[in-house]
């Protein structure tokens, strides 16, 4: 179903005024009567990073226990959060499918910040610390460590095309075997000028920048598998360009190395029409990534593909966007600017009262310490983000929080002893060796000190006394 319109000769001249310049001058005239979304993505993925990552860590985000994707309902969570949104309106994802909603819990998969826990989403020892590193460099890390990975072939998301795992997943070839070609493309991108997707492929082929796709072509089909099927050699232009659309529009532009400009992809190509006699005559696109146009590496995506040393960002300042009051509230004086990724900082410190008001308790401020967020990090969020100076009340708080959460310190696993008397436990525990490795506990028990069993079983012996079940324990 067609779902764009036609647009009059004057609608076209005042639309394409408002595209930058180097777009206008080489935009192909059968676009024009199209929208092109042009969006800037190096700052939303930087935010979106750090909003995906708090959702991680919350436990808020279920992917399927077996493939690790996001599940529908994750990915619809997520495409509210995201900053500007995903690359199309509601409406339009529900046809073609989320994109930048998908790829963030596979990026973090795919790159080492998160691993699935049952079919839940959960941060690695990277991601935590990812948490609290520059964004930039984690981003420039990502993208390095993607074009190795292998936990997602972007290919396997044109699901239009059938086939891709028969043959015991001989089909294709590996994803981490084409990477490098395009690496390579972008990298010899000029920064800051806009690119056709055509004129990228172009260009790649003109210095044999060569990538393969499919072993074999034969094996894949549309529709139909009979009568679907596509040609060994017609089709390959048409699969390679499928999959740049992908390496490019889902994970590049998601992680904000590139600028994109894009239309609806109902119609925006016609490479496919000749499956059309065997009955593809309702498709009205290949791939959700069909409406990507242009491209334009930006500052972030120089950075990460090592072209400057430096990621140049604003200076960091203040938002004041809160009040913390001297009672433990947290008042949210500028709801606009909260991004979801504070709003999410503020569920997992806080008690909610309601949409702008919330309150630091003693057990959301624990819970919070035990989940491993630092009262550090608590007192330089409120500090960041508050108008005012964090009153000397709340500043108390959260130092007695630091004492609670750090007085206690886990010192490893245990094994309890049962003595027949009391007798017996007071012999064992006065031992001048055994009394180094075991501490009384009550009236007729032992506990053995983390680490010390082998010793303490050799010690018992020379006592004369034995524990026939502890040796099976350790």
């Amino acid at each position: 179903m067609k779902i764009f319109v036609k647009k009059s000769k004057k609608d076209q001249a005042q639309y394409v005024k408002k595209l930058p310049e180097s777009i206008r001058l080489d935009i192909d005239e059968k676009t024009v009567d199209r929208k092109l979304s042009v969006r800037n993505t190096a700052t939303a993925a930087l935010n979106n990073l750090e909003t995906v990552l708090r959702l991680v860590e919350g436990g808020k985000i279920k992917v399927s226990a077996k493939t690790g994707r996001p599940t529908l309902a994750a990915q619809k969570k997520l495409s509210r959060l995201l900053q500007d949104g995903d690359w199309y309106e509601k409406n339009v994802l529900s046809v073609i499918g989320h994109i930048q909603a998908f790829a963030w819990p596979v990026l973090l998969q795919g790159t080492g910040l998160a691993k699935t826990d049952g079919s839940t989403l959960k941060l690695t020892n990277r991601g935590k610390k990812a948490l609290k590193s520059d964004f930039p460099q984690i981003i420039k890390d990502a993208w390095s460590k993607w074009q190795t990975n292998k936990f997602l072939d972007e290919f396997s998301r044109v699901d239009l095309i059938k086939g891709q795992r028969s043959t015991r997943g001989r089909t294709l070839f590996a994803g981490h075997t084409r990477r490098p070609a395009l690496h390579e493309g972008l990298w010899g991108c000029t920064p800051g000028k806009w690119v056709s997707v055509d004129e990228l492929i172009r260009s790649m082929n003109s210095i044999c920048l060569n990538f393969e796709v499919a072993r074999y072509a034969w094996k894949l089909y549309v529709e139909d598998s009979n009568y679907g099927r596509l040609n060994e050699y017609e089709d390959q232009a048409m699969i390679k360009k499928r999959y740049v659309l992908a390496y490019l529009f889902e994970y590049a532009a998601t992680l904000g190395l590139i600028d994109v400009a894009y239309i609806h992809p109902d119609g925006a190509l016609s490479d496919y029409h000749a499956l059309w006699a065997w009955g593809t005559g309702d498709m009205t696109f290949l791939s959700r990534y069909d409406g990507l146009m242009y491209i334009r590496l930006n500052p972030l995506g120089a950075f990460a593909m090592e072209m400057t040393d430096v990621y140049e960002t604003e200076p960091t300042q203040i938002r004041a966007i809160l009040t913390v009051l001297p009672n433990h509230d947290v008042v949210v004086t500028d709801v606009v600017a909260l991004s979801p990724a504070d709003r999410l900082f503020l569920e997992k410190i806080c008690e909610k009262k309601s949409p702008v008001l919330w309150t630091l308790t003693t057990r959301t401020l624990l819970e919070a310490a035990q989940n491993g967020t630092s009262i550090q990090d608590i007192k330089a969020f409120l500090k960041s983000r508050s108008a005012q100076p964090v009153p000397k009340t709340v500043t108390v708080l959260l130092d007695d929080m630091k004492k609670r959460s750090t007085g206690l310190e886990y010192a490893g696993r245990t094994h309890l002893i049962a003595c027949k008397d009391a007798m017996l436990q007071t012999l064992v525990s006065s031992d001048a060796t055994l009394s180094k490795l075991c501490r009384p506990a009550g009236e007729k028990h032992l506990v053995i000190m983390p680490g010390k069993e082998k010793q303490f079983i050799t010690a018992l012996v020379r006592l004369g006394y034995i524990v026939p079940q502890l040796r099976e324990q350790i």
